[in-house]
């Protein structure tokens, strides 16, 4: 499977070093910690246990911006603070070690949202107020975004216009099969 990968030049001559790229759970934002959390929890139930020592997961694209634009464009700003110097990786990756996911949709999760199956279905929700089986149909919603293929009007793109992205426990130096260096915008 091909990804992929934004990484800052530091970070990539580090990973050149060391080999192997895991995921630091001191360089994730705090108030985003309890979603990884619960991605690498998918992670483990979908596609098997980490190695030692993962305890997130690592990102890449599988589809930046739709399918005619499946590697991210360099002339995007927002990767990398602007100014930094960084390096857009291509990755080979063995398909039974990826997670694929909406992108647009993770941002439910990330701000522990419901994902309705209709915007009708996420108002009718909202006006719920039982906050006991709150908690749990809000999280069984998020299953959605597993679903490349669902599609909803005014919440899910069809899949040839989504954004997916591929979580993966790690990845090895020998999966990288071509970088290109460029400076953020």
């Amino acid at each position: 499977m091909r990804l992929y990968m934004i990484q800052s030049l530091q970070m990539w001559h580090l990973w050149q070093r060391i080999g192997v790229l895991h995921a630091n759970p001191a360089y994730v934002d705090q108030d985003f910690l309890p979603a990884y959390y619960w991605m690498a929890k998918q992670m483990r139930r979908r596609i098997g246990h980490p190695p030692l020592g993962c305890l997130l997961p690592v990102w890449a694209w599988y589809q930046w911006d739709g399918v005619a634009r499946t590697k991210p464009d360099l002339r995007t700003s927002g990767f990398l603070p602007m100014g930094q110097k960084g390096v857009r990786l291509c990755l080979d990756v063995d398909e039974k070690k990826v997670l694929l996911s909406d992108f647009d949709l993770w941002h439910y999760v990330l701000n522990y949202w419901y994902l309705g199956e209709t915007l009708s279905d996420q108002i009718v929700f909202e006006a719920h107020n039982d906050t006991i089986m709150r908690d749990s149909q809000i999280q069984a919603s998020w299953q959605r975004i597993f679903d490349i293929d669902w599609h909803s009007p005014d919440i899910a793109d069809p899949r040839p216009a989504k954004s997916l992205q591929a979580t993966l426990w790690e990845v090895r130096l020998e999966q990288v099969i071509s970088h290109e260096f460029f400076i953020a915008r």
